[in-house]
């Protein structure tokens, strides 16, 4: 397997895609995303809450790690602790609503929160499990220790990570089907086109464009595409002086772009959106249509308004192709947009000052639920407690229903009730409000031998046992 990116170190504890997609062969959490980001027992048979406040969890008694010890409950207190409370640790922020992790016999875990978290699960699948004695020892950071369905090898930084299928793996369905596997860093694209159709290369995952054109033809070759957690939308402004706090004005610009023709520019690696969550987030709103491009209509709203249709694009300096597509399409229905490329930082800064009327931005539902962007993007600025609220929430847009909305998402454990909430939110900001334009899903592209079997994952990482 080829990716274009090198893992800067293999801290089990890191939020580095580049990383984690290694060390998910070689570690396992208490439970996991399956490839359609629903939430699957790993580590735990099974869990539930004892109280809002209480989760328990029974562990299986068949692992074993990769040096021969035993699976117990002190591993996995000690490595939530330590990915909580250790400065080495990346996902601490992730963990601050563990008020204490217990161990009430040998298979029991009991977790307790410091307030109701509906999103405990998914916050644990980052929570890589390791040999408590071993959370000590630097080699930690070189030479991982896991219950995963391969171990490491050797690891040649910035060229190749070699693995070796663990004979005593415990997940008897998921073994792997090859002895050995390696995963080569190639970051020259033309060097990953020419090694792949040479064939060479059994998976090909940082696929660029031109090996995409060369390959669909082929016969012994296979294209698999699946939509990442990102989304990319456009939006717009709420401040007292933005033209976009007319209603019209937003629902003109939202008929009057053709989101198909914007997709396509992605050459295959994007997909439209319909809405602000990708299809496979937890609260994404399969009731919501994405509204088809009307010019007509979206010109008679503009003749409602008067001078009030020349707007600035706040977009990254790198987009200027999509920027004058945009450009173009708006201008069809009398919108005139001049557009001002900034460098990712500058438009980051101007967006969280809320001097923006209207921006081009992506968002990464990374832990599969819609919640994350509702509460740092949609809600009203604030902190209440220990959570923020708000704070990349440039476009000043407020509505005290749909705050007090996802609020309770995060106050809801049962989850048919918080998707019902979480769909409602949605509609809302996308049907009701417009907060902005959805336009694109970003895609994961793979080039694969045609005789073998793999199925791409929504979050985009790669686990060699599923490869056949």
């Amino acid at each position: 397997m080829v990716l274009a990116e090198e893992a800067k170190n293999l801290n089990p504890f890191t939020y580095d895609p580049a990383a984690r997609t290694r060390l998910i062969n070689i570690y396992e959490g208490l439970v996991g995303f399956n490839e359609d980001m629903s939430i699957v027992p790993m580590l735990t048979k099974s869990w539930g809450n004892i109280d809002d406040l209480t989760w328990e969890f029974k562990l299986r008694s068949e692992v074993q790690f990769h040096n021969g010890s035993q699976l117990q409950a002190q591993d996995v207190q000690r490595s939530i602790i330590f990915a909580k409370e250790n400065d080495i640790s990346e996902i601490k922020s992730l963990l601050s609503s563990i008020q204490a992790v217990e161990i009430e016999d040998s298979s029991t875990l009991i977790i307790k929160t410091y307030e109701p978290d509906p999103l405990l699960l998914n916050k644990l699948v980052a929570v890589f499990i390791l040999p408590a004695d071993y959370l000590d020892n630097p080699q930690m950071l070189e030479n991982p220790v896991g219950t995963g369905p391969y171990k490491l090898e050797k690891w040649q930084k910035g060229e190749k990570m070699q693995l070796a299928a663990f004979a005593d793996y415990w997940n008897e369905s998921r073994r792997p089907f090859w002895a050995k596997a390696e995963i080569v860093v190639k970051s020259d694209k033309f060097e990953r086109q020419r090694d792949f159709l040479e064939g060479k290369i059994d998976l090909l995952a940082a696929v660029p464009q031109s090996v995409v054109a060369l390959a669909k033809d082929k016969k012994e070759f296979q294209m698999l595409t699946r939509s990442k957690l990102e989304t990319k939308f456009l939006v717009f402004g709420f401040q007292t002086k933005s033209p976009f706090r007319d209603k019209r004005l937003r629902q003109a610009v939202s008929l009057g772009l053709n989101r198909d023709q914007i997709a396509q520019m992605g050459g295959g690696f994007t997909a439209t959106a319909s809405q602000f969550v990708g299809v496979n987030v937890y609260g994404f709103n399969p009731d919501i249509e994405q509204p088809k491009q009307n010019i007509e209509e979206a010109k008679q709203l503009l003749s409602e308004l008067s001078g009030r249709t020349n707007v600035t694009l706040d977009i990254e300096n790198n987009l200027q192709t999509l920027a004058q597509s945009i450009q173009y399409q708006l201008e069809q229905i009398g919108v005139r947009v001049s557009i001002n490329s900034l460098d990712s930082t500058a438009l980051l800064e101007k967006i969280e000052k809320g001097e923006s009327y209207f921006y081009f931005m992506g968002w990464n539902s990374e832990i599969g639920d819609a919640s994350d962007f509702f509460q740092y993007c949609v809600h009203s600025p604030v902190k209440k407690g220990d959570r923020q609220y708000g704070s990349l929430n440039g476009s000043q847009y407020r509505n005290q229903e749909v705050d007090r909305l996802i609020e309770q998402s995060f106050a809801t454990l049962d989850r048919t009730a918080r998707r019902d909430i979480l769909e409602q939110i949605n509609k809302i900001i996308t049907v009701d409000d417009i907060i902005g334009v959805p336009l694109m899903e970003e895609q994961n592209v793979y080039l694969a031998k045609t005789n073998r079997q793999f199925t791409p994952r929504q979050d985009g990482y790669l686990y060699l046992a599923d490869v056949k």
